[in-house]
């Protein structure tokens, strides 16, 4: 890896543990699964993906639970794109061609097209 992508990887990660304190403090439920998405998605680009995983799949049934369909889409999107990084290509179009199908039924076409893009 570069060093100039080094230090954009080091800067971001500094950025959220920063935001990490603030978003904590947060009362708003969905800001904080957004600060958690966004953390997860870092993890995957820095190469913790068995990190990130965990993460994903903690804040899916998490939105799940509280009824956040358009989340619970966002957080399927990412998982299945981890899945794809992993080289774990058949999954990751399974489980890309299910969400753009679901996300399209439910009427969340970005979601759709983004999992269309994806496969």
């Amino acid at each position: 890896m570069p060093n100039h992508e080094r230090s954009l990887i080091f800067h971001l990660s500094s950025l959220i543990d920063g935001a990490r304190t603030l978003a904590s403090q947060s009362q708003n439920r969905l800001n904080r699964l957004r600060f958690d998405l966004a953390s997860a998605r870092l993890q995957l680009a820095t190469g913790q993906a068995e990190l990130s995983r965990a993460q994903l799949q903690k804040l899916q049934h998490e939105a799940q639970s509280l009824g956040f369909v358009a989340f619970e889409l966002d957080t399927q999107l990412a998982l299945a794109e981890l899945e794809k990084n992993s080289q774990h290509n058949t999954l990751a179009r399974t489980q890309l061609t299910a969400l753009e199908n679901s996300a399209h039924a439910r009427g969340f076409d970005l979601v759709a097209r983004k999992a269309a893009a994806a496969r």
